[in-house]
């Protein structure tokens, strides 16, 4: 995906990739504030049942509330392309990292 913006959110940096699609580093247009957004896949996004599927899974997961899962703020759709907006996590040193690896370096504190 060769784009600076999708929806109200201006890509930053691509931060990751997966099998559902492409995680961007990116920040609200409005409110100024970092976000990951797991943008889905051309595929995925054009496949309805996928979507229903995907739609009724994002609904229950983004209403878990805990210190050990990443925060799903917005199911979204812009420009051909569904995406997750997720809190984006920073290490110590201003980075951003997956949760697993923050998990591990924080173990205890």
């Amino acid at each position: 995906m060769e784009r600076k913006t999708l929806g109200d959110y201006s890509l930053i940096k691509p931060i990751g990739q997966g099998c559902l699609g492409s995680v961007y580093l990116a920040e609200h247009r409005f409110i100024k504030k970092h976000f990951a957004l797991k943008i889905l896949s051309e595929e995925l996004s054009s496949d309805k049942s996928f979507i229903q599927r995907f739609e009724r899974d994002m609904a229950v997961l983004s209403n878990l509330d805990h210190p050990h899962i990443v925060k799903i703020h917005n199911v979204s759709f812009a420009d051909g392309y569904y995406f997750l907006v997720m809190d984006c996590i920073v290490d110590a040193y201003g980075e951003t990292t997956n949760l697993a690896d923050y998990l591990r370096t924080h173990q205890g504190k």
